[in-house]
């Protein structure tokens, strides 16, 4: 395991399995390893070495460098908000390190720089609360990582956060198909102070498709809930209003969506040539199929999706006084979605991502001080 990942109580093996749609009967299912490694350098740009950003990370890695400008050939740059907002660098130094697959993030402000760069590779993912943003592009498997961290109290934790997210590397590429865009994927940390935090790393897919009057896009939710000592979880869930963007929301709707079942044991399954309509609305065929399964003790499933009102909502209650409350837990909902292609083909959306917490009283048995977190993320994918 890492240091950082020690520093930091994450799991030195995060399995993600991301499956990729299948089309035409071409059998895409991925297994991405998520490995946190310790010997990633990271060059910090904007501040000074007397900094307690630049101490915080010196006790995690020996690979700390501080300069005041950036090249192509480092394993990761952070880089502080006034370098990015007084110009002394530039947007073409950063879009070039991006394109060649050099991690880069923002911490404290001045996010626009990389926010442009996502909106020109066809995806951002972006909060009013976020505190770091970071972006990274694979170039051979046309996958496009951002990240993000928020809810931390000084901004040398927000760096540390952001330096172990893209520590991150991946001992399997997503496989890319004829007929399927490359990935994105949201990668978040939200920090629930003494509670816990939340992972995200939700994989989007833009779907190419025969039909000249929609774009299809799925989403592969996950969610991990991880509870600090003295603490157990009570909920984890994501909800969606697709139809609510004031200018593109008219032109999206939910074409499926998973699971759909109070269960424990969850399955989300999109079948090819599935055919989905109801009262009042066109009837659209979608071409591809993707499924995967989940299974946990003493949780529920529960939808609360509305398809007349375009509202995507699946809720996992969790029983506080058992382990799947104590321990982590990574849940993983799944939404299609078509656009029309009368807007501009891009789907536009804020993934409202919740859990709820609470304290230990008596383990096992009594808990109080039920506290909400909610973080809505707008998401914006193109084809």
């Amino acid at each position: 395991m890492s240091i950082i990942a020690k520093a930091m109580g994450i799991s030195a093996l995060m399995v993600l399995c991301m499956l990729v749609p299948c089309i035409n009967g071409i059998d895409a299912d991925v297994e991405v390893e998520q490995v946190y490694v310790e010997d990633k350098p990271v060059t910090v740009v904007g501040y000074q070495t007397t900094d307690e950003v630049v101490k915080t990370l010196n006790k995690y890695s020996d690979l700390v460098e501080v300069s005041d400008n950036i090249s192509i050939d480092n394993g990761c740059y952070l880089i502080g908000s006034d370098a990015v907002m007084h110009g002394s660098i530039e947007y073409g130094e950063i879009e070039q390190a991006v394109y060649n697959g050099t991690p880069v993030a923002v911490v404290g402000g001045g996010y626009e720089v990389v926010t442009a760069i996502g909106k020109t590779l066809g995806f951002n993912a972006t909060s009013a609360d976020m505190q770091a943003y970071g972006i990274r592009y694979d170039p051979e498997a046309d996958v496009q990582y951002v990240y993000s961290v928020s809810g931390f109290e000084t901004e040398a934790e927000v760096a540390l956060e952001m330096y172990s997210l893209m520590n991150t590397v991946y001992s399997a590429d997503v496989e890319i198909l004829e007929g399927v865009g490359g990935a994105k994927v949201y990668e978040h940390t939200e920090n629930c102070g003494s509670f816990g935090k939340v992972n995200i790393s939700t994989a989007y897919y833009a779907i190419e498709d025969s039909s000249d009057n929609y774009n299809f896009y799925m989403a592969h939710y996950k969610i991990q809930g991880i509870a600090n000592g003295g603490h157990s979880k009570s909920l984890l869930g994501v909800s969606s209003d697709v139809s609510s963007d004031p200018t593109y929301g008219k032109y999206q709707r939910i074409c499926d969506y998973g699971p759909t079942t109070e269960s424990g044991s969850s399955s989300v399954s999109f079948n090819a040539g599935a055919t989905v309509g109801y009262d009042g609305k066109p009837s659209v065929t979608v071409g591809f199929e993707a499924s995967w399964s989940h299974s946990y003790n003493d949780v529920t499933s529960v939808d609360g999706s509305d398809l007349e009102t375009e509202h995507f909502e699946v809720n996992y209650d969790i029983n506080e006084c058992t382990n799947s409350g104590y321990n982590t837990l990574m849940v993983e909902p799944g939404l299609v979605v078509a656009v029309s292609t009368d807007g501009d083909g891009a789907y536009h959306a804020v993934d409202n991502y919740k859990a709820q917490f609470c304290n230990v009283v008596i383990h096992g048995h009594w808990h109080n001080t039920f506290t909400n977190f909610s973080f809505p993320i707008e998401v914006e994918i193109s084809q």
